[in-house]
């Protein structure tokens, strides 16, 4: 909990640090119709924060900040409110898509969508189904 509430205070350092950063909340500087702008990799990184610092509303606020929700935060949404079969589905769509170019897993590691569907399944009370998958994995 403290490295995510850290991660926070140095994300708003680096926010007031950029041009045009200022404040973070437009109503504290009072100036008219200004907000900090967010690119799609530090929207993700916030929600990683926030979901580290078990923050559901400031998570369901932030999408708002991305133009359209993509896979990640499809994901992060549906773990933060509990929806953990929405979740499970998302990683076995994920697991399936081709692997990004460049990005290749170290053979025999543990995948994102492995270690999200296996949370899910721990999540959803499936201690049965966990065990089966950590074996298969195992094989691979």
């Amino acid at each position: 909990m403290k490295a995510h509430a850290r991660a926070l205070m140095y994300f708003e350092a680096y926010m007031r640090a950029r041009p045009g950063g200022g404040a973070l909340n437009p109503a504290a500087s009072g100036a008219k119709h200004t907000s900090a702008r967010f690119d799609d990799k530090e929207v993700s990184l916030l929600g990683r924060i926030y979901r580290g610092l078990e923050e559901p509303d400031h998570l369901s606020g932030l999408y708002a900040l991305r133009q359209g929700a993509g896979p990640s935060d499809e994901v992060l949404s549906a773990e933060q409110n509990g929806r953990w079969w929405d979740a499970l589905t998302l990683y076995e769509l994920k697991s399936r898509a081709p692997a990004h170019e460049g990005g290749e897993e170290e053979e025999g590691a543990l995948t994102e969508a492995d270690a999200g569907r296996l949370q899910c399944l721990l999540r959803s009370g499936h201690l049965h189904s966990v065990l089966q998958q950590v074996s298969l994995l195992k094989v691979l």
